[in-house]
């Protein structure tokens, strides 16, 4: 069993539950994403487009559209993007 799960609620609305491993996820009411932060430091953020963007702490980036492309950015600035449907 993992543990309980504490959860925060904001008076804007937003909303922060912190996992017992050290996962936390943060919802910005506002603009109506998820932003989630692993142990690790990786962040993933969830678009109400139904874009999901992964940010590692070198800095490299994985953006996958509502379309299906997905976007590498690399730390150097280079971008590759590939089909995934």
């Amino acid at each position: 069993m993992e543990g309980p799960i504490s959860t925060v609620y904001f008076t804007n609305g937003d909303v922060k539950r912190s996992h017992p491993g050290g996962r936390v996820e943060y919802y910005y009411k506002e603009v109506d994403t998820w932003h989630t932060t692993h142990p690790g430091g990786a962040e993933v953020y969830h678009f109400p487009s139904g874009q999901t963007e992964a940010h590692g702490l070198d800095g490299y980036k994985e953006i996958l559209f509502p379309d299906g492309l997905l976007r590498r950015v690399y730390p150097d600035g280079r971008e590759e993007d590939q089909p995934t449907r």
